[in-house]
C-alpha cells in the first residue's frame, strides 16, 4: 500500500459449443458487481489519479464503508485512507459497473459516510445531491433536516459507462498466479507470463482463425437495447449476448464457406433473434430471459435449416482444451460458454456466451521449474476490448469452476 503514486463445409453449417458446467440462461447481472476489495482497488487509482502533486504521500491503513439505498441494497462504497491513524482523503466507488464510478473524491481528512458509521448510523446514498442519514427511525439530509421516506424511496443513481469502468477494474486488478489468476487479459501469453515474472516463455503450439473472422466482420458487440436494426427488427432484451456469438458466427461461415445467409449481419441477428422468438427459446421483452443452454443448438440448427443447410452442432464439457484447438484447427469458431456458478467469484463471465477464435499453449520457467499453460483467445460482445485472453488452467484448477 506504501507510496502507491509510483505505481466460428459447404453442405452444413457447424456450430461448435463448449458448456463448462450446467446453467439456467446466458446473461449475468453478476458480471458487473463490484466486490469490496476491488472497490479498494478502484478507490486506489481515482485517489493516486488526482494526488500526483503531492510527493510523500503514504497509505498505510483503509476503511470501506458501505452505502446503500432505501431496501438495503449496496449502491456505493467509501473508502477511506488513512496515514498515522489519521484520515487522508477517500474516494466513492459504485458496487455495480452500471453506476457511475466515482461520483466524489476529496484529499485529505475523512469522509463524512466513515464519520456516520462511527455514530452507528446508515448511509442511503444514490448520488452526490441525493444523500441520507438513517437510524433506527428517521431520516435526515446533509444539512441534518428531517425528511419523509418516500423522498428517500425516490432516489435515483446515475448511470456510468460500463464498458469504461469494466476496464478500469481490469487494470487495477493485481496480477498474481495463472493458476489462480480470476481474469482476462489482452497483451499476449508471452508478455502476461513475464510480467508474473516467468522467463525462457515460448510457445509450443498455437491456432487462430482471428484474421479470417476478422475479414468476415464476425467480431460484433452486443447491441444496447432498445435497438431498432435495420430490417425493422426491434430488439428488446438486453440479454442477447448467445444471440450475438451465433450471429457471429453465421457471419464467419457466410464469408467462407454458406453463402445462403444474409450478407449484412443485421439481417443474420434478425433472422436469429426471430427464429428464437417464434421457436420460444428467448424472450425479446425487456429484463426477458436469455437462451438456456440447452437450445442453443436446436436454435442453430432452425436458422440453418431455414437457408437449406443441413444443421449440425457438438458439444463438449470436459473443461478440457483438446475440443477447442480441433476445431480451431479446421477452421471453425467455438460458442465458449462461462456457465458456472461464480457469485464468489471476481471472474466475470457467470451464464455468459463469447466465441473461442484462437489458442496458444506456453511453455515458460519460474525458479527453474518449468511449466506449462493453455490460452484460449476468445470474443467478448460485451466487452469494449472485444478479443481478449483466458488462461484455462485457472478455469481447470479454481474450485470455481469445477
Amino acid at each position: 500500500m506504501k507510496k502507491l503514486l509510483k505505481h466460428i463445409r459447404t453442405f452444413a453449417i457447424v456450430s461448435l459449443l463448449i458448456l463448462l458446467m450446467t446453467s439456467t440462461s446466458f446473461a449475468s447481472p453478476l458480471i458487473n458487481v463490484v466486490s469490496p476489495d476491488e472497490a479498494v482497488n478502484i478507490a486506489l487509482f481515482y485517489y493516486c489519479l488526482n494526488v500526483v502533486e503531492q510527493e510523500n504521500v503514504e497509505i498505510d491503513n483503509y476503511v470501506v464503508t458501505p452505502l446503500y439505498d432505501e431496501e438495503g441494497n449496496v449502491t456505493y462504497y467509501a473508502v477511506d485512507f488513512f496515514e498515522d491513524e489519521q484520515g487522508i482523503g477517500y474516494a466513492l466507488v459504485g458496487a455495480n459497473l452500471t453506476y457511475y464510478q466515482c461520483p466524489e473524491y476529496y484529499l485529505e481528512g475523512s469522509s463524512y459516510y466513515y464519520l456516520n458509521a462511527l455514530e452507528g448510523n446508515e448511509t442511503i446514498y444514490y448520488n452526490p445531491w441525493q444523500v441520507y442519514s438513517h437510524d433506527d427511525e428517521n431520516y435526515v439530509d446533509l444539512y441534518n433536516q428531517e425528511v419523509d421516506a418516500a423522498e428517500v424511496e425516490d432516489g435515483v443513481i446515475f448511470d456510468g459507462e460500463l464498458f469504461e469502468n469494466r476496464i478500469v477494474l481490469q487494470n487495477v486488478s493485481e496480477v498474481g498466479d495463472p493458476l489462480e489468476d480470476a481474469r482476462v487479459f489482452e497483451i499476449h501469453p508471452s508478455v502476461y507470463l513475464q510480467n508474473l515474472g516467468y522467463t525462457s516463455v515460448s510457445t509450443d503450439s498455437y491456432g487462430t482463425i482471428e484474421t479470417a473472422m476478422d475479414n468476415a466482420g464476425a467480431f460484433n458487440y452486443m447491441y444496447a437495447v432498445p435497438k431498432t436494426l435495420s430490417t425493422g427488427v426491434v430488439l428488446k432484451n438486453s440479454g442477447h449476448c448467445a444471440i450475438t456469438a451465433i450471429s457471429n458466427v453465421l457471419k464467419y461461415w457466410r464469408y467462407t464457406h454458406c453463402g445462403n445467409y444474409p450478407a449484412g449481419y443485421q439481417a443474420i441477428f434478425s433472422a436469429v433473434l426471430n427464429k428464437a422468438t417464434s421457436t420460444g427459446v428467448f424472450s425479446n421483452v425487456a429484463n426477458g430471459s436469455g437462451i438456456r443452454n440447452g437450445n442453443i443448438g436446436s436454435l442453430i440448427k432452425s436458422v440453418s435449416d431455414q437457408y437449406g443447410y443441413n444443421g449440425r452442432y457438438y458439444t463438449d464439457s470436459s473443461n478440457s482444451t483438446t475440443f477447442i484447438k480441433n476445431y480451431i484447427n479446421q477452421g471453425w469458431p467455438v460458442i465458449l460458454n462461462f456457465s458456472t456458478d461464480l457469485t464468489n467469484s471476481p471472474f466475470p463471465y457467470t451464464g455468459h456466451a463469447t466465441v473461442a477464435f484462437g489458442y496458444n499453449v506456453m511453455n515458460a520457467y519460474i525458479e527453474s521449474e518449468r511449466s506449462q499453460y493453455t490460452f484460449i483467445k476468445f470474443f467478448d460482445a460485451q466487452d469494449v476490448r472485444g478479443k481478449v485472453y483466458v488462461c484455462w488452467n485457472m478455469i481447470r484448477n479454481s474450485e470455481y469452476y469445477l
